[in-house]
């Protein structure tokens, strides 16, 4: 009614008839369209100045003039109100005014446009209570509009975090209103849950609320985390809905008690935990995440999860099963790695794809039992071709590695290609996929290949790496997350090339783009996991939550250092396995992190200002726990330090000046660099754009980068090296190449 009269005050002197009429043309027209299930709320907001301009009392006189009209039209009509905002003693006042006049609306409503969601509860008790007191009896409450609303965005736009609005939904649970309905303020439209028919983080938030049914369970808030939760018999399922206060820094522990009291969710004493991410985004469609789907043991009655990096923008959503322990069917060949010696590796599969080791690899330890190791040379792990290991209208490749940090430009995980194919590896400065240090699925379809990349991995520690195609788009995984993925149709190009484990194939046998690191449980699907199975493949039994230990050996708390080769050590133990550490100096990061024992650094004092420093480590396990060492005080004493000012040497190695390159093929661009004190980085330029940096030279001192030619022939690049010591002091070299 507010927005029919634009601001004028109806039931007041000339507008009383006007706003009688209005009553009654909109119950003709709801009768004349058929509609029977309606409820009447009269005014919108009567205590914001915008929409009623007068006095309380008027606005009290204009509800009595049109409810009593109201009723006399729709006897049985179901009238709310008063519709304020979280001004409690307004509503009081209209409450006590509404029963002296016996006109109490049917259900009583109120809005929450701004302000802490945590009050929602405290109001709605607060009303209740009062009604109680005195005598009045409104069987319902409906919080009828609602936002989260930060205090700084415009009045109409609520903020679009899912952890705000997960928690206003922990509240509205606590508040137990008979209804409540979030605010949109775009006509025929879900507002910012799903704009334009896109899902957004708050649709995956509201629907994750939806999803919770059943029984209702209590979730005892902390300081910094909310929650609603439900249990299902029917489904075999709970689930728990959660935002946090403020954010959490590290891992926000979650208790679910209860357990014993809920036997379909365990089995064998243990059970299922899937837990989803979602992040906030105003973009479009962002999917949540899965951050763990593993079992875990019930103890006391209880399992405790820990979920990383809290952020109060975002919502998890956590799901409770029996544990599923049907295995993963249909695999066209499975490389474990389990022989330990030997010549060849078996497919496990049973689909006898026997692979063979060439020029050497080494048995080791693996993520799941043993696997191989591989030089970045030559090494590899060679099958016959067979028809079965390529599959065309769908597959999976799926591999633990474990890769060094001195890899190559590209390292091959899983390579069976030519003119088709697949290919599963590393890129190392981002030439194929855009983005260094990433991990690459590359899918020849329709004769075209496609490529899709993750963000930068970390070295020296095991990551699962999944690629998907199901003949609508081709998806990748890392850690059983899906980082990235493309739309794609076709069939999936044919090559009679050997498949190979850590290398590329070329000519017959494996000979390109060798993997430098560790190879573990390969396997080929001739059909397309689903994430839930992928992230079974990267989710082998429960989490590592066991924190890894570390201490500073060298320099001893107290100690004076100078000069440019200061050792710092640190010893650090894990039960599984140690992945790095990261030495500190006044708590910013010194170097970069050590991923070989025994860990140490070299730190250059002179570039630190003399007088009392601190000295500490981070140690990180492969399942990214961390642990921080306890501190150590130094003091820095130089004195007059001889600035560097000799640039560093550097010369090509290869391709020679003036050669001829084959176009749409890699070359290989090779430079040797010296300097007196040590190069820091070398980079490699062709026409002036920055195409790559070097930073670990092989044992010759040569730094390496590989550059695929464009396909036009007989084009002349010209190709740029520059050399930078510690000191930014540089040198540089230039050839040029032609292609043919």
């Amino acid at each position: 009614m507010s927005d029919s009269y634009g601001g004028q005050l109806p039931g007041y002197n000339a507008y009383q008839s006007t706003w009688e009429a209005t009553i009654a043309n909109l119950v003709a027209k709801a009768d004349s369209l058929g509609f029977t299930d309606i409820e009447w709320d009269l005014w919108n907001e009567p205590d914001y100045v915008q929409l009623w301009r007068t006095s309380p009392q008027q606005f009290y006189d204009a509800w009595e003039i049109g409810y009593r009209k109201l009723r006399s039209l729709k006897p049985g009509a179901v009238i709310v109100g008063p519709s304020a905002t979280t001004n409690i003693p307004y509503i009081k006042d209209f409450l006590l005014f509404a029963k002296a006049h016996n006109v109490l609306p049917d259900v009583l409503s109120f809005h929450m446009v701004w302000g802490n969601e945590r009050n929602i509860p405290y109001y709605a008790s607060d009303l209740r209570a009062f009604m109680a007191s005195n005598g009045i009896n409104i069987p319902k409450i409906s919080l009828n509009e609602y936002v989260a609303f930060d205090g700084s965005d415009s009045f109409t736009t609520s903020v679009p975090d899912p952890g705000r609005h997960a928690r206003l939904l922990a509240n509205l649970e606590q508040a137990a209103p008979d209804s409540a309905a979030k605010a949109s303020w775009t006509s025929g439209s879900l507002g910012n849950v799903a704009p334009n028919n896109s899902k957004t983080p708050l649709w995956w938030a509201y629907k994750a609320y939806a999803d919770i049914t059943g029984r209702l369970v209590r979730v005892v808030s902390s300081q910094s985390i909310d929650g609603v939760a439900g249990q299902d018999s029917s489904t075999g399922t709970a689930r728990v809905l959660l935002g946090s206060y403020g954010g959490v820094t590290g891992d926000a522990a979650v208790s679910i008690t209860g357990l014993s009291h809920v036997g379909y969710l365990a089995s064998g004493g243990r059970i299922h935990v899937l837990a989803e991410r979602i992040t906030s985004s105003t973009k479009g469609s962002t999917l949540p995440q899965r951050v763990i789907d593993a079992d875990y043991t019930v103890s006391g009655s209880q399992i405790t999860v820990l979920l990383p990096s809290f952020a109060s923008t975002e919502a998890f959503v956590l799901t409770l099963s029996a544990p599923d322990t049907t295995p993963l069917l249909d695999p066209v060949a499975v490389y474990a790695f389990e022989e330990g010696s030997g010549s060849t590796a078996s497919d496990s599969s049973g689909n006898g794809n026997t692979g063979t080791l060439l020029n050497g690899p080494i048995w080791t330890t693996g993520k799941i039992g043993k696997a191989v190791s591989f030089d970045g040379a030559n090494d590899s792990v060679m099958v016959a071709n067979n028809s079965a290991l390529m599959p065309s209208s769908s597959l999976t490749l799926a591999a633990w590695f474990n890769a060094n940090p001195q890899q190559g430009q590209f390292g091959t995980i899983i390579g069976k290609t030519s003119s088709g194919g697949y290919w599963l590896g590393i890129d190392r400065d981002g030439t194929d996929g855009g983005v260094a240090n990433a991990v690459c699925g590359e899918l020849a379809v329709a004769g075209v290949w496609k490529i899709i990349h993750s963000q930068a991995i970390v070295y020296s520690a095991w990551n699962h790496v999944a690629l998907t195609y199901d003949g609508s788009a081709a998806r990748l995984y890392l850690n059983g997350v899906q980082v990235d993925s493309a739309p794609l149709t076709g069939t999936v190009g044919d090559t009679t090339q050997p498949l190979c484990i850590g290398m590329d194939p070329n000519g017959g046998t494996c000979s390109d783009s060798p993997f430098k690191g560790i190879i573990d449980e390969v396997k080929i699907y001739n059909r397309a996991l689903s994430g839930a199975e992928v992230f079974t493949l990267a989710s082998p039994g429960a989490p590592d939550t066991t924190l890894p230990s570390v201490s500073l050996t060298v320099p001893a708390s107290g100690a004076a250092v100078s000069g440019t080769a200061v050792t710092v050590s640190a010893n650090a133990t894990d039960n599984v396995a140690v992945a790095g550490v990261q030495f500190k100096l006044d708590g910013a990061n010194l170097g970069s992190e050590d991923t070989t024992s025994p860990y140490s650094i070299t730190w250059n004092s002179t570039s630190t200002a003399n007088g009392s420093h601190t000295l500490s480590a981070v140690a990180r396990d492969s399942s990214a726990n961390k642990t921080t060492a306890a501190s150590v005080t130094v003091n820095v004493s130089n004195g007059l330090v001889v600035p560097d000012t000799a640039p560093p040497q550097v010369s090509f190695t290869s391709p020679l000046d003036g050669a001829r390159v084959q176009k749409d093929h890699k070359l290989n661009i090779n430079a040797a660099a010296t300097d007196n004190i040590k190069v820091s980085k070398v980079e490699f330029y062709v026409d002036g754009v920055l195409k790559g940096t070097d930073t670990v030279p092989d044992s010759n001192n040569v730094y390496k980068y590989v550059w695929r030619v464009p396909p036009p022939i007989g084009v002349t690049y010209r190709i740029q090296v520059i050399a930078y010591d510690s000191s930014n002091n540089s040198s540089s070299g230039v050839i040029s190449v032609t292609s043919k």
